[in-house]
């Protein structure tokens, strides 16, 4: 039981056969659909491959929604853990921080949390292993903004998002830190064309993206997302 989608650099193998045919439907029908998840794939592409599974020696599929591992990965592999939970597919137990969620609870995550729908969570590993295969990810603190947690975390959360712009979805999607809120995180006057690079430490932040990511930065900046601070990056630089 695996599907490899080999001109992407990734495979999905997981517990089921239904396991491995909804991830391929949520990769191949949301996020290799859109410009932002190609851009991601790309760089995946150039430095190794990706496994996508719930079913790894390691991994706790108990409490599994997604998860980037750095310490099951090689130089040439990444490896995400990741479940949808959805209505789909509700083969496990979630586990959250230990206490055990109903189907319902999970699907109120998707609905009311920022940046939690199963695409959007399996975009935002993707973009982990994408920097770690290229060996640009690293942890590095952002005092001014610590609701991120690290750069790193940054990254994916301002590719993500972009993403979800992408996809048609407004500040209710956006994300501003790496928690689980249940209220939007962004207003729409943030999410403006230009405001966002404007704020905090965003502009030195996107530099630093665009500057580590000279060949896919451009691609996702020409996604046709209302909320694009990338895109913006470049034009102010133009």
């Amino acid at each position: 039981m695996t599907k490899s989608l080999d001109d992407q650099g990734i495979t999905v193998y997981g517990s089921s056969a239904a396991y491995e045919e909804e991830v391929v439907r949520i990769l191949q029908k949301s996020i290799l659909n859109s410009v932002t998840g190609k851009a991601i794939a790309y760089k995946i592409k150039a430095h190794g491959s990706v496994l996508i599974t719930d079913d790894y020696p390691g991994i706790d599929r108990k409490e599994l929604n997604s998860d980037f591992q750095p310490g099951l990965s090689s130089k040439k592999q990444g490896i995400i853990g990741f479940h949808p939970h959805n209505k789909r597919l509700t083969t496990i137990q979630v586990v959250f921080n230990g206490t055990p969620l109903t189907p319902s609870q999970v699907s109120y995550i998707h609905k009311h949390s920022p940046g939690m729908k199963p695409d959007e969570v399996l975009c935002h590993e993707m973009m982990h292993a994408a920097r770690y295969l290229g060996g640009d990810a690293k942890t590095t603190p952002i005092p001014s903004m610590p609701d991120y947690e690290n750069e790193e975390e940054y990254f994916a959360i301002l590719v993500s998002n972009i993403y979800s712009s992408e996809k048609g979805r407004g500040v209710d999607s956006f994300r501003k830190s790496h928690h689980i809120t249940y209220k939007p995180e962004m207003t729409v006057v943030e999410a403006a064309p230009f405001v966002f690079l404007t704020e905090g430490d965003n502009h030195r932040l996107i530099a630093k993206f665009c500057s580590q990511h000279p060949v896919i930065a451009p691609m996702i900046a020409a996604a046709p997302a209302a909320f694009n601070p990338i895109r913006d990056f470049y034009v102010t630089m133009s």
